[in-house]
């Protein structure tokens, strides 16, 4: 006889198959090519050199090095001159970039929602710094 609608729903216990990858075998982690740079865990072995790190890195330093040399002082004020007209004439994006420049991006500000709870979080911060000015005070 078949098996009933509980006993099909059964969650199996622990220990137990759950039915993933039924079937399959668990193989070791790879090691990254066998170039020892992972243990037979899958882990950065102990000495590991790293990656390659950035591909475009030396690309990107031989550019720049080129815009140096390439653009002069003249150059760059008939730029930023350029820039402050556009910013003069009303031009938002110009606005904002030679405000940016000059000023730096403006901070996040903060979600009213939050703002009590930052609040808490920042008098709890200067508490504990009070405190710790204290005890150093004290041990002296």
């Amino acid at each position: 006889m078949g098996t009933s609608v509980a006993e099909e729903r059964k969650r199996p216990r622990k220990g137990e198959n759950h039915g993933y990858n039924q079937g399959m075998v668990a193989e070791q982690p790879s090691t990254n090519g066998g170039n020892g740079a992972r243990n037979t865990k899958g882990q950065f072995a102990k000495g590991n050199p790293g990656g390659p790190g950035n591909p475009h890195a030396k690309q990107v330093a031989k550019l720049r090095s080129l815009i140096v040399e390439t653009v002069t002082e003249k150059d760059l004020r008939a730029v930023v001159a350029a820039l402050v007209e556009r910013a003069k004439a009303g031009d938002m994006v110009a606005i904002r970039e030679l405000l940016n420049r000059l000023t730096g991006k403006p901070a996040t500000s903060l979600d009213p929602e939050h703002l009590e709870l930052e609040q808490r979080r920042v008098k709890v911060a200067e508490d504990r710094v009070e405190q710790e000015e204290e005890r150093l005070w004290d041990s002296i």
